[in-house]
Protein backbone atom coordinates (compact mmCIF):
# COMPACT_ATOMS: atom_id res chain seq x y z
CA UNK A 1 0.00 0.00 0.00
CA UNK A 2 2.70 2.08 0.88
CA UNK A 3 4.55 1.57 -2.00
CA UNK A 4 1.59 2.25 -4.33
CA UNK A 5 1.18 5.77 -2.75
CA UNK A 6 4.75 6.46 -3.13
CA UNK A 7 4.31 5.79 -6.70
CA UNK A 8 1.12 7.68 -7.63
CA UNK A 9 3.29 10.74 -5.26
CA UNK A 10 6.12 10.19 -8.04
CA UNK A 11 3.72 10.18 -10.88
CA UNK A 12 2.75 13.55 -9.77
CA UNK A 13 5.91 15.24 -9.44
CA UNK A 14 6.16 14.32 -12.89
CA UNK A 15 3.29 15.92 -13.97
CA UNK A 16 4.60 18.93 -12.44
CA UNK A 17 7.95 18.61 -13.53
CA UNK A 18 6.21 18.90 -17.10
CA UNK A 19 4.41 21.83 -15.95
CA UNK A 20 7.59 23.00 -15.63
CA UNK A 21 9.24 22.31 -18.83
CA UNK A 22 6.08 24.85 -20.01
CA UNK A 23 7.80 27.43 -22.11
CA UNK A 24 4.65 29.83 -21.36
CA UNK A 25 5.65 30.23 -17.52
CA UNK A 26 8.04 32.43 -16.82
CA UNK A 27 11.91 30.95 -16.19
CA UNK A 28 11.49 32.11 -12.25
CA UNK A 29 8.31 30.37 -12.21
CA UNK A 30 9.94 26.86 -13.85
CA UNK A 31 12.50 27.43 -11.21
CA UNK A 32 10.62 27.88 -8.48
CA UNK A 33 8.75 24.76 -9.62
CA UNK A 34 11.93 22.84 -10.02
CA UNK A 35 13.13 23.83 -6.49
CA UNK A 36 10.37 22.61 -4.69
CA UNK A 37 10.42 19.56 -6.16
CA UNK A 38 13.88 19.02 -5.01
CA UNK A 39 12.54 19.61 -1.56
CA UNK A 40 9.47 17.27 -1.91
CA UNK A 41 11.83 14.49 -3.60
CA UNK A 42 14.04 14.95 -0.40
CA UNK A 43 11.18 15.01 2.03
CA UNK A 44 9.91 11.74 0.05
CA UNK A 45 13.34 9.86 0.31
CA UNK A 46 13.67 10.59 4.16
CA UNK A 47 9.92 9.22 4.78
CA UNK A 48 11.34 6.17 2.73
CA UNK A 49 14.05 5.51 4.68
CA UNK A 50 11.95 5.81 7.91
CA UNK A 51 9.50 3.29 6.31
CA UNK A 52 12.32 0.85 5.73
CA UNK A 53 13.90 1.07 9.03
CA UNK A 54 10.14 0.75 10.92
CA UNK A 55 9.78 -2.58 8.69
CA UNK A 56 13.30 -4.00 9.73
CA UNK A 57 12.52 -2.87 13.14
CA UNK A 58 9.00 -4.66 13.23
CA UNK A 59 10.74 -7.40 11.54
CA UNK A 60 13.11 -7.96 14.34
CA UNK A 61 10.74 -7.69 16.82
CA UNK A 62 8.67 -10.52 15.22
CA UNK A 63 11.59 -12.12 14.85
CA UNK A 64 12.41 -11.90 19.16
CA UNK A 65 8.99 -12.56 19.64
CA UNK A 66 8.97 -15.96 17.83
CA UNK A 67 11.81 -16.87 19.18
CA UNK A 68 10.49 -15.57 22.72
CA UNK A 69 7.09 -17.95 21.86
CA UNK A 70 9.04 -20.89 20.99
CA UNK A 71 11.41 -20.76 24.06
CA UNK A 72 8.61 -20.42 26.08
CA UNK A 73 6.68 -23.66 24.75
CA UNK A 74 9.86 -25.74 25.30
CA UNK A 75 10.56 -25.14 28.51
CA UNK A 76 7.01 -26.29 29.73
CA UNK A 77 8.29 -29.35 27.95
Amino acid sequence: MLERNFKLIILELQIILEKARDKSLSEREREEIRNWLEKIEGTLNRIKEVCRIERENLSIFSNKLTEKIVSDATQRD
